[in-house]
């Protein structure tokens, strides 16, 4: 079968005819990304639910070990890196904002104290 490249998320793919290949690395990535944003695989599956993909506990648990395989498993994996991928892009910006937050407070209280003694 003719392997083709293709990104997902800043993420390269092989396609064939049949689907993706995911690599280990890619199941690595969901679960890092899971336990670095403090995520469950319980939320995951309801965020996988929201998008119309059923699966369970089990599923996802052995998808992730890279026990089980196939198109659906492929579909669940590919679906979750995106899941991840915008949760992250989602709460950088109010990371950044609250960063800017904190800074201008900061920067409020020294000009305040600045003034008060000098």
């Amino acid at each position: 079968m003719p392997l083709k490249l293709y990104f997902v998320n800043n993420r390269c793919l092989q396609k064939y005819s049949g689907g993706v290949i995911l690599t280990p690395e890619d199941r690595e990535y969901i679960k890092f990304t899971l336990s670095k944003n403090s995520l469950s695989q319980v939320w995951l599956i309801n965020r996988l639910e929201e998008r119309g993909i059923t699966t369970d506990k089990a599923e996802l648990s052995s998808a992730l070990s890279g026990a089980r395989h196939g198109t659906k498993i492929n579909n669940i994996l590919k679906v979750s890196m995106e899941i991840l991928n915008e949760y992250e892009s989602k709460t950088q910006v109010k990371t950044d904002d609250l960063t800017e937050w904190i800074k201008s407070k900061i920067e409020s209280v020294i000009t305040e104290l600045k003034n008060k003694y000098n």
